[in-house]
């Protein structure tokens, strides 16, 4: 097995994250449509990725039976897409 890497040989957190990402919308989790009780509240320092369009989910025994959800991502995630906010 090889050694970990030492502090100062690790790689520098990304500056492009979800944060300052064009379409990252902060606080999902009062912005997002009436969910089902069943769905995951997503923690304060998250949002959602409006990169791509939401995925539908079909739930029963719910008043929303049909609704689309976007990825929750953390803050401080990255991906390959990155667009700087205007």
């Amino acid at each position: 097995m090889s050694e970990p890497l030492a502090p100062q040989q690790l790689p520098a957190a990304p500056t492009a994250t979800c944060n300052t990402c064009n379409y990252f919308l902060a606080s999902a989790a009062t912005k997002m449509p009436p969910q089902p009780v069943e769905a995951a509240v997503p923690p304060a320092n998250s949002g959602i990725c409006r990169r791509h369009a939401p995925a539908v989910f079909l739930v029963t025994n719910v008043t929303f039976p049909i609704y689309g959800v976007w990825p929750t991502v953390s803050v401080n995630d990255w991906c390959g897409e990155y667009q700087a906010k205007a």
